[in-house]
């Protein structure tokens, strides 16, 4: 009924259908009613509806935004690896929860800046970046990726994976549409976006614009001007996986030392995390080891704080969520 109401009333492009910890814990098989939904209605068949089993007690936001991706390209995107290439300047890029919407704006414009056509999977630069809009309500999120252009992933040229959390997704992806696929850990830090500019000048055929060269002769700049105050300088951070694998990799770069790393759950990419021990746990136990080992600055998002106001440390905001701070996102 819920999933009729929403197709009949709001019309939607698609419907994504995340489970919760309660309809988990009751044993809802949420892939039996989408079924029972289309025999029902077929009306409707021409909104997908992304079913996703994302219970709250285990992983994390990235844990389930990984999920959620992987179902998409499983419902959405046909399974032809006759078409690769159809599109010659479109790029695949999927896209990781650590990324905000400042980050896949600066995305689009690289790719651009090569000729290339870039579709974002999932694009939030258009929808929770803060913007006004013309409509005084919409039933719907705007901005985003359009139905038909996730459908046609399979006809671009390659496909850029942003982020460990989403190479099962990436793997769906290629099996389904035989696309060939650069993966990155991270985009933070210089040797990361060296390689990411390297892939992206490959893939166009085309030199890397001066405008490209001249921002990262202005990074390095600003690395050796900061060197005496950020060197040796210790650091404590929270994050999820990825959003910490990237932020140590960056601060290391810069000649920081980690002192205490926390993320909510396992992953192979906190195995490259240049610290000697991430712990898996909450901002409880980023306090006790910033208390224990030290530290000059927090990073971790508005929840954390209250654990820079305890220990008398400055915060830099990173991650999801954001609420004390206009602009963060």
């Amino acid at each position: 009924v819920g999933l009729k109401t929403v197709a009949e009333k709001s019309k939607p492009a698609l419907i994504g259908l995340p489970t919760t910890g309660l309809s988990e814990t009751e044993g809802t098989d949420i892939h039996r009613l989408v079924k029972e939904f289309r025999a029902a209605h077929p009306e409707y068949d021409g909104i997908p509806v992304v079913a996703v089993n994302t219970p709250d007690f285990t992983g994390c936001l990235e844990s389930g935004y990984a999920l959620a991706v992987k179902a998409i390209i499983e419902t959405v995107v046909p399974a032809d690896t006759s078409r690769v290439g159809q599109r010659k300047k479109q790029v695949n890029v999927l896209a990781g929860a650590h990324l905000t919407p400042g980050d896949l704006e600066h995305i689009q414009e690289l790719v651009e800046a090569f000729g290339l056509r870039p579709v974002l999977l999932p694009d939030i630069s258009g929808s929770l970046d803060g913007h006004l809009t013309d409509m005084a309500f919409s039933p719907v999120t705007v901005g985003g990726t359009p139905v038909t252009d996730i459908a046609a992933l399979g006809e671009s040229v390659a496909t850029l994976v942003l982020g460990r959390a989403l190479y099962p997704a990436a793997d769906a992806l290629h099996e389904r549409s035989a696309v060939p696929d650069f993966r990155f850990d991270s985009l933070m830090g210089l040797d990361n976006v060296d390689a990411f500019v390297a892939v992206l000048a490959a893939i166009s055929g085309q030199a890397v614009p001066a405008r490209i060269e001249r921002q990262r002769a202005q990074l390095q700049d600003a690395m050796v001007d900061t060197h005496f105050m950020l060197g040796f300088a210790r650091f404590a951070i929270a994050g999820d996986p990825d959003l910490l694998y990237g932020l140590a990799d960056l601060v290391a770069g810069m000649g920081c030392e980690i002192t205490a790393a926390v993320a909510p759950s396992k992953s192979p990419v906190l195995e490259r995390v240049p610290s000697a021990e991430v712990k898996l746990g909450d901002l409880q136990d980023l306090e006790k080891a910033a208390r224990e080992k030290g530290a000059d600055l927090l990073i971790g998002n508005s929840h954390a704080a209250d654990t820079a106001k305890r220990l008398g440390l400055p915060l830099l905001r990173a991650g999801f969520p954001q609420y004390d701070l206009i602009g963060g996102y």
